[in-house]
């Protein structure tokens, strides 16, 4: 274990530079890839009808979660994500569709209305395997 001696030493500790992308990435937390769970959106249409929308989980965080749809999703659209466990717990978050990739026009990125610890703990008790993207 090193220890700082001098206040040199302290001032480069806190003299850090960031590149341009570091200071504009906004995923810093953590992600998880996972291949155990199943996920649904519903959304209200006209007249309070619902529809159900079987999505692909691409990754998911506390704050949000990257899906990919064989269906056209509008952005700006208010949603429910339906994610169930192999254990068949299930979560049910507010949400919404705030991005649609431009390089792969399937994915949508949604914002979680608020922060769901609960589902960031279950996903860190249950992981399996690490998978990095």
């Amino acid at each position: 274990m090193t220890t700082l001696e001098t206040q040199d030493d302290l001032d480069d500790l806190f003299k850090l530079e960031l590149s341009e992308f570091e200071l504009n990435n906004r995923r810093a937390l953590t992600r998880y890839v996972r291949n155990d769970l199943t996920a649904i959106i519903y959304r209200t249409l006209f007249f309070g009808f619902k529809r159900t929308e079987p999505v692909e989980l691409l990754d998911l965080s506390c704050k949000g979660a990257l899906v990919q749809s064989s269906k056209k999703l509008p952005l700006k659209t208010k949603v429910v994500l339906a994610i169930t466990f192999t254990s068949g717990k299930t979560f049910k978050i507010q949400a919404d569709i705030i991005r649609k990739s431009e390089q792969f026009p399937d994915q949508y990125g949604l914002k979680f209305n608020h922060y769901n610890n609960e589902l960031g703990d279950y996903l860190f008790e249950t992981q399996k395997e690490l998978i990095f993207k």
